[in-house]
C-alpha cells in the first residue's frame, strides 16, 4: 500500500493530464457527468500536479470508462515528415541550377562543391519524402482501407 501512496505524491506529466481529460470527456459522452461538472473538472485537471490530484477528479468514474479511454498503439499517431521537407527539396531544386551556372561561368571550385552539396541534399530530402510516402501507403494497405 505504501507504493500507491508514494505514487500519489508523484508529479504528473502532460500525457497524464491529457489522459484524465479523455476519461472525463468519455464520462460526459456516456452521461455520467453534466456539462458543468465536466467544465469544473477540466479546469482542475489542467492545474493538477500530482497523481492524487488527478485521482480525485476521476475516482467516481467506473473503471470501464477508464479502460475505454486509454489509447491503443494503433490510436497513437506515428511521426511524419512535415510538408516543409517538400518545400526544402523545391528550394534546393531552384537553387542548384543557379549555383551550377555561377560555378561554370566563373570556374570557381568552391561554387562547384556547393553545387554538389546541393544536389546531394536534394536527393537526400527527396529520398526521405519518398520513404515517408511509401510508409503511408503501406499503412493504408495494411489497415484494410
Amino acid at each position: 500500500m505504501a507504493g500507491s501512496a508514494d505514487r500519489a505524491r508523484l508529479r504528473t506529466a502532460e500525457a497524464d493530464r491529457e489522459h484524465a481529460i479523455d476519461v472525463l470527456k468519455a464520462a460526459f459522452v456516456q452521461g455520467r457527468l453534466t456539462k458543468d461538472e465536466l467544465d469544473a473538472r477540466l479546469g482542475r485537471t489542467l492545474v493538477s500536479r500530482t497523481y492524487a490530484d488527478l485521482a480525485d477528479l476521476t475516482d467516481d468514474i467506473p473503471a470501464s470508462v477508464l479502460q475505454a479511454s486509454k489509447p491503443t498503439q494503433a490510436d497513437r499517431p506515428r511521426p511524419r515528415l512535415a510538408a516543409n521537407k517538400v518545400i526544402t527539396s523545391g528550394a534546393l531544386a531552384l537553387c542548384a541550377p543557379a549555383v551550377l551556372g555561377a560555378a561554370l561561368c566563373t570556374g570557381n571550385g568552391t561554387l562547384q562543391r556547393v553545387f554538389l552539396l546541393l544536389v546531394v541534399m536534394y536527393f537526400g530530402v527527396l529520398s526521405l519524402v519518398g520513404f515517408n510516402q511509401l510508409l503511408s501507403w503501406s499503412e493504408r494497405g495494411s489497415s484494410g482501407d
